[in-house]
C-alpha cells in the first residue's frame, strides 16, 4: 500500500484527475514541439501535388525533346550515310565510265586532228558533267566539249588533279575550283589514258557542275531547312542541296564544319553559316576526301515536342486547379470537425468535465469523436471510481493496525496514521514537528545500516529501538521503501510493527525450552534411579519367594501375612519401576518398534486371557464382539499387547461389582477401531482433561485399587508412536469407552 495514494483530500484528487490545461506561455512551446497542422498538410498536398506535376511535365517534356533529337540525329544520319552512298554510287559509275572512254582507239590517239566522236556526242550522253577533255603527258588539252578560250588549248599541267593522276596513275576526284574553260565551279574527275603496252599517255577529265550536282535524288522537294552538303578535307563545299550557287567552292567555316573535319563522323546539335540551329549527321564518302553532312533544322525537330509539352502544361495545370478545389473542400470537411474537437479538449482542460464532442464530419473523424465521448464517459467513471479507491484506502489507511509513516528522505514526517500514533503515544500533529529524531533512535548502530541500505536498494527491512513519547523505548519491526510521487518529489513509505509480544513470546518460548530441559533431565533421573531400584527390588522379592517357601517361617499366620505384603509391595514398586522407565525411553525417543502385521482377534484373545484371573477376582464380566471388522493391523506386537491390556486392567479395576466391560471391534477400509466400554463410576469434563499427566490417578488413590497414574499416559504415548490414537468417551455414573484406532494391515500369508 502507497501511503500517497491515501493522503490526499478528495478535491486535490479531482484536480489531479483533471487534464493540465496550457497557460498562454506553453502554448507557443507546444506549437513548436507539435507537427504540422491538418491547413499545413494540405497546402503540402497541393504544393506535393504541383511538384510531382511539374516534375512529370519536365520530365515528359525533356524525353519527347529528348526522343525527338535522337529521331532527328537518326534521320540525319540516315540522310548523310543516303548521300554518301549516292556519291559513292555516282563516283563508281562515272570511273567506270571514263575507264571504257580511256579505252577507245580514237582517244588513244591523242590527236587534236581526230578527237572521239563522243565528244561531239558529250551533253546528250553526259550532261551531268560541265565538259569532257582530253589533255596529252605534258597537260596540253588535245580535246575539249567546249570550246577553248582564245581558240587555243588550256595547258593544264600545273593544277593539283593533273599532277595527282600522272603521278598515282589512278583515277583521280580533284578538289572544287572554278574551270578556265566552263568558268563554272567544278570539281575535275580525271582518269589515266594508257596504250596497248599499258603505259600512261594522257588523262581524260570530266569537271562536274558542283552547283547543278545533286547528290541526292529527289533533294530538292525536302524541307528548305533541311539541307545536304558535300565538303572536302579543306573544308570547301562540294556540293549543296539548297542554295548551291551561293556555298558552292566556299569555305564558311561554319562550327559544324570544323566539328565534321575533326570527328569525320557521328552526329551533332550546331548553328550554321546563315545562323540556323540544326541536327547534323555526317560521316566520310570512301574514295574520296569528301563528307556527307544532312541537317535538319530544330524548329521542325522540336515542333512536335512543343505541342506536347503545352499540351502537358494545359494538363498539368488542370490538374493543379482539381487538386486545389480538392484541399479546398477537404479543408471544409476535415479541418472545421478537428477544430470542433480541438475546442471540446480545451473546456475539458478548462475543467468542463461533462463537455462532449458534436459527431460530425466524414465517418472517421465522426467515429474519432464518439471514441473521444467515450474516453470522455470513462474517464469520468475513473475519476469517480478513483474517489471511492481514495475513501477506501484512506479508511484502511486510519483503520489499520499496522503503525504507518510518510516520510521525506531528510526525516520530515508528513503524515501518520492513528496506530503510528498510538504506538508512540503522541498526536499526528506533535510528531510531525518532532520529527524522525525524536521517535526513531538514530544512535542505535542498526539506524546507519537501514539508511545506507534503503540509499542503496530504495528498501530496507529490520528491526531498530523506538522511544515513545514518555521515554519508554521497545523493539520495531521496521520496513521502508523510496518511492517517486505524481509530483515528482521522492517520499518514503515506513511501516512499524511493535515487537514487544513477539519477544515476551521468544521469553516464554525460552521458558518452555528451559522446562523442557528440565523434564528431559528429570526422566534421564527417573531412568537411571529405577535402574538402580530393580536390583535391591529384585532382591527381595526373591527373599520374599524364599521365606514363602520356608515352612518354618510360613506356619505362623503374622510371618505369612507380613511376607504377602512384603511380596505385594514389591510387585507393585517392580510395575511402577517398569513404567517409569517405558515413559523415560518415550520421552527420550530411545523407544525401539517393531511393527508387523497383526491378527488383531487372536491378539484381543490373549490378552483377555491374561486379564481373565483380574475379571473373576474384581466379579466384572468381559465380552468381546468381533463382527466383521475382526483383520489385521501395522503395528508393534508387544507394545499393542501392553496398550490393550493396559485398557482393559483400568476398565476391570475401576468398573463396580457386577459390572461389565464390552469390547467392540469396528473402523473403515483405512482404519480399525477397537473400543472398551466399561460400566464404571464415570470421568468428569475436568478429569478427562487431565487424564493424561503422568502421576495424576484423579482421585482414584482414595478408592484403595492399585496404580501408579502412569498406565494411559504410556497408552497415549505408545498408540502415538505406532502412528495410531486413542480417544475416551465419558460422563459421571455413566461408565467410559476408550476407543483405540490403528491403520489396517494385510494378512500375514499375503506378504
Amino acid at each position: 500500500m502507497t501511503v500517497d495514494t491515501i493522503s490526499g483530500e478528495p478535491e486535490e484528487l479531482l484536480q489531479r484527475s483533471r487534464p493540465t490545461q496550457l497557460t498562454e506561455a506553453e502554448r507557443p512551446v507546444l506549437a513548436a514541439r507539435a507537427t504540422w497542422s491538418i491547413r499545413t498538410l494540405l497546402l503540402m498536398l497541393v504544393v506535393t501535388t504541383m511538384a510531382l506535376v511539374a516534375a512529370l511535365l519536365i520530365d515528359s517534356g525533356y524525353r519527347s525533346y529528348r526522343q525527338a533529337q535522337e529521331q532527328a540525329a537518326q534521320a540525319a544520319q540516315g540522310l548523310a550515310q543516303v548521300t554518301a552512298d549516292s556519291v559513292e554510287s555516282f563516283l563508281a559509275d562515272t570511273r567506270l565510265t571514263m575507264s571504257k572512254l580511256a579505252a577507245r582507239p580514237a582517244i588513244r590517239l591523242m590527236d587534236p586532228e581526230h578527237c572521239d566522236s563522243v565528244f561531239r556526242e558529250f551533253r546528250d550522253l553526259y550532261p551531268q558533267f560541265a565538259n569532257f577533255s582530253q589533255a596529252n603527258m605534258d597537260g596540253e588539252l588535245v580535246c575539249s566539249t567546249l570550246p577553248q578560250p582564245g581558240d587555243r588549248y588550256t595547258v593544264i599541267r600545273d593544277t593539283e588533279w593533273f599532277r595527282s593522276v600522272v603521278q598515282k596513275q589512278v583515277f583521280v576526284v580533284a578538289p572544287p575550283y572554278v574551270g578556265p574553260v566552263s568558268g563554272k565551279a567544278v570539281s575535275v574527275l580525271a582518269h589515266p589514258v594508257r596504250d596497248a603496252s599499258g603505259r600512261m599517255i594522257g588523262s581524260i577529265q570530266l569537271p562536274v557542275d558542283l552547283t547543278a550536282f545533286k547528290p541526292v535524288v529527289g533533294s530538292s522537294r525536302l524541307p528548305p531547312s533541311t539541307i545536304i552538303t558535300v565538303i572536302d578535307s579543306a573544308g570547301t563545299i562540294v556540293a549543296r542541296s539548297q542554295s548551291p550557287e551561293h556555298f558552292v567552292g566556299n569555305r564558311p567555316g561554319s562550327p559544324i564544319i570544323a566539328q565534321v573535319l575533326a570527328q569525320r563522323s557521328g552526329t551533332s546539335r550546331s548553328f550554321s553559316s546563315e545562323g540556323i540551329e540544326r541536327v547534323y549527321g555526317f560521316l566520310p564518302i570512301a574514295g574520296t576526301d569528301w563528307y556527307a553532312v544532312a541537317g535538319i533544322a530544330t524548329d521542325a525537330v522540336f515542333s512536335e515536342a512543343k505541342k506536347a509539352a503545352l499540351r502537358n502544361a494545359i494538363l498539368g495545370l488542370a490538374i493543379i486547379v482539381f487538386a486545389f478545389g480538392i484541399a479546398l473542400y477537404l479543408r471544409r470537411q476535415i479541418v472545421t470537425p478537428v477544430m470542433a474537437l480541438r475546442d471540446t479538449a480545451q473546456r475539458v482542460a478548462g475543467g468542463a468535465l461533462d463537455a462532449r464532442a458534436a459527431a460530425g464530419g466524414p465517418a472517421e473523424i465522426a467515429e474519432v469523436a464518439a471514441q473521444f465521448n467515450a474516453m470522455l464517459d470513462a474517464r469520468a467513471a475513473q475519476i469517480a471510481a478513483l474517489a471511492d479507491s481514495e475513501a477506501d484506502l484512506r479508511m484502511l489507511f486510519e483503520s489499520s493496525v499496522e503503525a504507518i509513516l510518510r516520510t521525506l528522505p531528510d526525516g520530515t514526517i508528513l503524515r501518520a496514521n492513528p496506530a503510528a500514533c498510538g504506538m508512540l503515544g503522541i498526536a499526528e500533529a506533535q510528531l510531525q514537528e518532532n520529527g524522525r529524531e525524536e521517535n526513531f533512535d538514530v544512535s542505535d548502530p542498526r539506524w546507519t545500516r537501514l539508511i545506507e541500505e534503503r540509499a542503496r536498494t530504495g528498501q530496507a527491512r529490520g528491526e531498530l529501538t523506538m522511544i515513545r513519547a514518555d521515554g519508554s523505548r521497545f523493539e520495531c519491526a521496521i520496513s521502508s521503501s523510496l518511492y517517486t510521487a505524481a509530483d515528482g518529489v521522492v517520499r518514503t513509505n515506513v511501516f512499524l510493527r511493535d515487537l514487544t509480544d513477539r519477544m515476551q513470546k521468544e521469553e516464554l518460548r525460552a521458558g518452555k525450552e528451559a522446562a523442557d530441559l528440565a523434564n528431559r533431565e528429570k526422566s534421564a533421573f527417573l531412568a537411571r534411579m529405577s535402574h538402580e531400584l530393580r536390583t535391591p527390588l529384585n532382591a527381595i522379592l526373591g527373599f520374599s519367594q524364599l521365606l514363602e517357601h520356608d515352612r518354618s517361617i510360613m506356619s505362623s499366620d503374622k510371618a505369612k501375612m507380613m511376607i504377602g505384603h512384603v511380596r505385594t509391595a514389591g510387585r507393585h514398586l517392580l510395575a511402577l519401576i517398569d513404567e517409569v522407565l517405558d515413559l523415560s525411553r518415550i520421552e527420550a525417543g530411545a523407544l525401539a518398534l517393531s511393527p508387523e502385521q497383526i491378527d488383531i482377534g487372536r491378539l484381543i484373545e490373549d490378552c483377555m486371557a491374561l486379564t481373565a484371573s483380574l475379571s473373576e477376582r474384581c466379579k466384572v464380566e468381559v465380552q468381546y464382539e468381533c463382527g466383521d471388522s475382526a483383520g489385521w493391523i501395522w503395528a508393534d506386537q508387544t507394545r499393542v499387547r501392553q496398550v490393550l491390556i493396559n485398557v482393559l486392567t483400568n476398565a476391570i479395576k475401576y468398573n463396580r461389582a457386577g459390572g461389565s466391560v464390552q469390547l467392540r471391534l469396528g473402523g473403515d477400509a483405512e482404519c480399525l477401531e477397537i473400543s472398551v466400554q466399561d460400566t464404571g463410576a464415570g470421568l468428569s469434563a475436568k478429569q478427562i482433561a487431565n487424564l493424561f499427566q503422568p502421576f495424576n490417578r484423579l482421585g482414584a488413590e482414595r478408592s484403595g485399587v492399585e496404580g501408579t497414574g502412569l498406565g494411559l499416559v504410556i497408552v497415549k504415548q505408545l498408540m502415538q508412536a505406532m502412528q495410531a490414537n486413542i480417544d475416551v468417551v465419558s460422563a459421571p455414573g455413566q461408565g467410559s469407552t476408550f476407543t483405540l484406532r490403528f491403520p489396517r494391515g494385510e494378512p500375514a500369508d499375503v506378504i
